[in-house]
């Protein structure tokens, strides 16, 4: 999914703190839009949705396989009888105001030649944009990237993350940080006249095979740095000559 940003400045961002969990919420409370993982919870039978809020339930999540990654906005009211003992069984039932299915990809491996630009690549103007870091959240294995890529206001895209199976860590202030090569391309050429803009795109990446494979490298440290390396700049007169940006560590485990 994306969204037009024209006008946006800045591409430096930090992320944005929330709620671990509800239970000290006393009154009706949205949170706004967040995103969600839908699971079987627990030894229940019931399906619901893993968030950096907790576990919430509604009967709509019913209809969603294991491992849905969705765009929600839900309300929680601590005074329904449901949620009584919210506490004790470590979810909540909420209402959902809003769903939306958020586009799903895996990590792969071989990482992408870095020296050439893919056909119709666009450029990556922030991995994590500013504007909507509440949204960057790894949830099981899955790491949601609001990125903001510069393109046609017409043209869908196709994004790929990828990463050297063999690397080894760069260690810097005691942090062992991997690297990851978020890329963009146009799924087809732009048309005549067709204005450039500013788009927002959210998407789940699957991060359990990277992980399991920086693992098996050596990666035994408690946590888990990366970096997210992306064209940011690309000559419209000469794409032979483009640069790469590169996000500050993240933590991820």
């Amino acid at each position: 999914m994306y969204r037009n940003l024209a006008g946006l400045i800045g591409i430096g961002f930090v992320l944005a703190p929330f709620a671990s969990c509800l239970d000290e919420i006393q009154n009706v409370y949205n949170p706004g839009d967040t995103v969600a993982v839908v699971r079987q919870h627990g030894d229940s039978a019931f399906m619901m949705a893993d968030t950096p809020y907790g576990w919430i339930y509604a009967e709509d999540f019913s209809s969603y396989s294991e491992g849905k990654c969705l765009r929600v906005n839900f309300e929680y009211d601590p005074n329904l009888p449901e949620n009584s003992g919210a506490s004790r069984q470590s979810y909540y039932t909420v209402t959902l105001k809003g769903k939306a299915d958020v586009p799903q990809r895996s990590a792969e491996t071989p990482r992408t030649d870095t020296g050439r630009l893919l056909p119709n690549e666009q450029p990556v103007l922030a991995a994590v944009s500013p504007l909507d870091s509440s949204f960057y959240v790894r949830i099981g294995s899955y790491l949601f990237l609001p990125s903001i890529c510069q393109t046609g206001g017409k043209q869908s895209l196709e994004w790929q993350l990828t990463y050297d199976a063999t690397q080894l860590p760069v260690v810097e202030d005691r942090k062992a940080i991997y690297s990851l090569y978020l890329r963009a391309r146009a799924t087809a050429g732009r048309s005549e006249g067709e204005k450039v803009v500013n788009v927002l795109s959210l998407n789940a990446f699957d991060l359990s095979r990277f992980i399991n494979s920086m693992r098996e490298q050596g990666g035994r440290d408690a946590n888990m740095y990366i970096r997210i390396h992306y064209v940011d700049r690309i000559n419209p007169l000469d794409s032979t000559q483009f640069t790469w940006g590169m996000t500050n560590p993240l933590l991820i485990e």
